[in-house]
């Protein structure tokens, strides 16, 4: 029993990566337009674990191929800390991934109140997961290697107000997993879904600098079990061209 409530949070833990530095910035494309940004997320409440939390720093390369479709790059490196079980965790990993987003309507061109978009991306995940027990004689002190891959659509939908860019995101996601120690996890590698819902308002302090500021909720369903769990987040992008 322990086996298995264990291998469904590790489950759990490592699909949880891939929304934990997610951040949806609602930027129109301009064709030929370069920009760079860095953000932040912290993400809790995993898997019902109230003192268990995902951070995470992201830095993403974007550029606008037309007026209608962007194309992104992203790498990080999400970390887990906290507890659960009789467990303290730790660990790291690489995020890599990119974004491919499509603009349907455009607010800017005097057609529609909104601008709104559509996006894909993919990501990978690899890194390691520590468990050290801190109640002697439960269960062992363990350690697994981790690999993710993730696939998201979703749509962004923004209104430009004077400085400001409120936006709303809603976006679903499965993820496939695989551990490399067996012994953590007790079962075969899993997978997860991910619906996740944000609101969030962009504040432009100069035509090519602005700050986003997102919260999300994301229902998470893998193995049998499902939770939702809140992530907060702060970027800053900056236009090159």
């Amino acid at each position: 029993m322990k086996k298995l409530l264990l291998a469904s949070f590790a489950v759990i833990l490592i699909a949880s990566m891939s929304s934990a530095v997610y951040l949806s910035p609602a930027i129109t494309p301009q064709k030929g337009k370069w920009g760079v940004s860095l953000a932040w997320a912290s993400t809790s409440n995993y898997g019902n674990y109230p003192d268990l939390k995902f951070d995470g720093m992201v830095a993403s390369v974007k550029y606008d191929i037309n007026d209608k479709v962007g194309l992104s790059f992203t790498y990080g490196q999400p970390n887990p800390n906290g507890s659960a079980l009789t467990y303290t965790i730790s660990g790291g990993g690489t995020y890599l991934g990119t974004r491919l987003t499509y603009n349907f309507l455009n607010e800017f061109d005097g057609k529609t109140p909104v601008s709104l978009a559509g996006f894909i991306s993919g990501t990978m995940i690899g890194g390691s997961i520590d468990f050290k027990n801190s109640t002697t004689g439960v269960l062992p002190n363990m350690n697994s290697g981790a690999s993710l891959s993730s696939y998201t659509g979703g749509v962004v939908v923004s209104k430009l107000i004077s400085m400001f860019i409120p936006y709303a995101v809603i976006s679903y996601g499965s993820n496939s997993l695989s551990l490399d120690n067996t012994a953590v996890v007790g079962a075969l590698p899993g997978s997860s879904t991910a619906l996740n819902m944000s609101i969030g308002t962009g504040i432009a302090f100069h035509e090519k600098v602005a700050l986003f500021l997102e919260y999300e909720s994301s229902s998470i369903s893998t193995g049998g079990a499902s939770y939702t769990s809140p992530t907060v987040g702060a970027l800053i992008g900056i236009g090159l061209n």
